[in-house]
């Protein structure tokens, strides 16, 4: 159920879906295309490539989706819980369309905040390595004559960790 201790009276609950639709609107829209778009032109101007590595492209595909959630999917929500408020003040909270929209964009958060927090992991980590049959390296083809798999010890395995998680391929 909504908590009913959120608003005190139906104007103050209006305003305040009000506010959350204009940050919704001004706030986070915007800057999120923002966020698509320098993503990508960062991906296709560095070695790291749009389609070469399986990380990349997971963040792609999630960035896309949560912008095109929100376009399609929050925007009318919020636009029903604000007619709703105006409509029926603060017993809106009793209806039972209501109650499911309001869940829908607080699962609907849940999820894209998920989704953030297993972008930022991904970008840490950079798992699955590249897509198989794009974006050769120029550092070496991880043969024999490889230069850094003939060290040996302790500095091998710190260049090639260094290699794994913080170098684009050259």
């Amino acid at each position: 159920m909504v908590h009913e201790e959120c608003a005190e009276n139906g104007e103050q609950l209006f305003y305040t879906l009000s506010s959350m639709h204009i940050v919704d609107e001004t706030l986070l829209k915007y800057p999120a295309l923002a966020a698509l778009i320098s993503g990508v032109l960062l991906s296709v101007w560095t070695n790291w490539g749009l389609t070469k590595y399986y990380w990349v492209l997971i963040k792609l595909i999630l960035t896309v989706g949560i912008i095109l959630f929100a376009i399609f999917f929050v925007s009318r929500w919020f636009s029903f819980l604000l007619s709703a408020a105006e409509q029926w003040g603060y017993a809106a909270f009793r209806r039972d369309a209501f109650q499911s929209v309001w869940m829908s964009n607080m699962l609907g958060g849940a999820v894209n905040l998920a989704a953030l927090l297993l972008m930022t992991l991904i970008t840490y980590f950079k798992p699955f390595g590249k897509i198989k049959g794009r974006g050769r390296s120029r550092r070496g083809t991880g043969g024999p004559a490889d230069p850094l798999r003939q060290k040996s010890g302790l500095v091998a395995e710190s260049a090639l960790l260094h290699e794994k998680l913080f170098l684009p391929p050259y």
